[in-house]
């Protein structure tokens, strides 16, 4: 059998060694990768500058223009008693106007008792101490629908932009935990959805005009929350 010389053994033994170590770098660095979605909340409580009032007038009469009329005469006087409290005028939006024929059922019967108009404002209060004091004058002055009292922020941007900063602390929290509990390492984010917010509603219905005073109101916080789903790329060498 013939023998290979000395120089070919060491250069075949050269490749070999390459060929291995090439292969053994290759092995430890191939990556598994995993994709987790968690969730992420974050809040925050801010005590409310703005208040809206939605309320309006209701009124029955025997003809359309009888009641359209009447309605328009009361909401003159309502419009003039805000203006008392520095409303301005350009902030204070209809939200609903209708005109209807108002009917009953009397012994089985379909009556017709009129003509139904309902008009509806939206009212921005800033001073929220004076709420109550502007329900009532606004009462006073006709108005004998009351929707809701609505507590806000004039500008909710920053606190929110504070909760969303918080969703994602807390999601990045939730997958490092994850990743620690299974020996993977979290290696970047693979997309991000925007999920939804909450806010208090304080509101009351019905009522009418007369000598009463309403009950102080009662702000508290507002809750600004933000939820976000978070996708994260993790991996674990093998």
């Amino acid at each position: 059998m013939r023998k290979l010389k000395p120089a070919i053994l060491l250069a075949v033994s050269v490749l070999i060694f390459f060929i291995e170590g090439a292969y053994g770098v290759a092995r430890t660095s191939e990556i598994e990768e995993v994709i987790v979605t968690v969730q992420g909340k974050g809040s925050l409580r801010m005590t409310p500058d703005l208040v809206l009032l939605n309320m309006g007038v209701e009124t029955t009469a025997p003809t359309a223009q009888q009641a359209a009329q009447e309605n328009s005469g009361i909401m003159q006087v309502v419009l003039d008693a805000l203006s008392s409290f520095d409303i301005p005028k350009d902030e204070i939006k209809t939200t609903w106007f209708s005109l209807w024929r108002k009917t009953e059922y009397e012994e089985g019967k379909q009556v017709f008792k009129g003509f139904q108009v309902s008009h509806t404002l939206e009212v921005p209060v800033t001073d929220i101490a004076r709420t109550g004091e502007i329900l009532d004058a606004a009462v006073k002055a006709g108005v004998n629908i009351v929707n809701n009292v609505t507590f806000s922020l004039r500008d909710t941007k920053e606190a929110y932009q504070m909760a969303l900063l918080e969703a994602m602390e807390n999601a990045h929290y939730k997958v490092g935990v994850l990743a620690k509990a299974e020996g993977l390492e979290v290696k970047q984010i693979k997309w991000v959805t925007e999920k939804q917010t909450y806010g208090p509603q304080y509101g009351a219905q019905g009522g009418g005009g007369g000598e009463f005073a309403i009950a102080p109101f009662v702000p508290g916080q507002l809750k600004i929350e933000a939820i976000v789903e978070v996708a994260f790329s993790l991996y674990k060498s093998l």
